[in-house]
């Protein structure tokens, strides 16, 4: 996915945001293979306040183990006060450069409120734009394995914040003895 990869290409500082990061799979991975000659990465993991001590656990777990530039954060995060634009001070701090999340669609009835608080991130972005010189852009990037068809409502409700797909890209998952499965990635963006 090229869009994505020129994200990682600059020399700048990067800062990513990951909702609903569970034990941390995702940030923790990414701070692992962070190109060591890109700008320097901020990962501010958030969930649930039950994933917070697995997550964290994990965030040692990969400090202790990388010299990389990545810094990894948490903060808990319900997407109920998220949609309200309610962050903790760490969200607060800075504009997001891309917003991740992971097999976060299966749950239908989070989806309202996960696309709120996707928006609600956009219009933190334009509070900390740069003093507009030019238009404030947020990115997410989406991986998921779709269970089933009404988890298509996310993109439904994405579409209707103004959140357009720039790119697309699917993976196989082969499963011995069964149908295979696939796991899609998306990359969006509101202006």
């Amino acid at each position: 996915m090229e869009a994505l990869k020129r994200l990682f290409d600059a020399s700048e500082p990067i800062n990513i945001l990951e909702l609903g990061c569970g034990v941390g799979i995702l940030g923790a991975g990414l701070a692992a293979v962070y190109p060591p000659d890109a700008g320097a990465c901020t990962i501010l993991m958030t969930d649930l306040e039950d994933a917070q001590d697995r997550a964290r656990t994990n965030i040692g777990l990969v400090e202790r183990n990388q010299s990389g530039r990545a810094g990894l954060l948490y903060e808990n995060l319900d997407w109920e006060d998220g949609r309200h634009g309610r962050f903790g001070p760490l969200l607060r701090r800075r504009r997001w450069d891309l917003v991740m999340l992971s097999d976060c669609t299966y749950n239908t009835d989070t989806l309202p409120a996960l696309v709120a608080t996707l928006s609600a991130v956009h219009a933190h972005n334009a509070d900390h734009g740069d003093g507009g010189r030019r238009a404030v852009s947020t990115k997410v990037f989406l991986a998921t394995k779709q269970r089933h068809s009404s988890e298509r409502v996310a993109w439904h409700l994405l579409a209707r914040d103004g959140w357009e797909e720039l790119a697309t890209q699917t993976f196989p998952l082969p499963v011995l003895g069964r149908e295979s499965q696939f796991i899609e990635t998306y990359l969006f963006e509101n202006k």
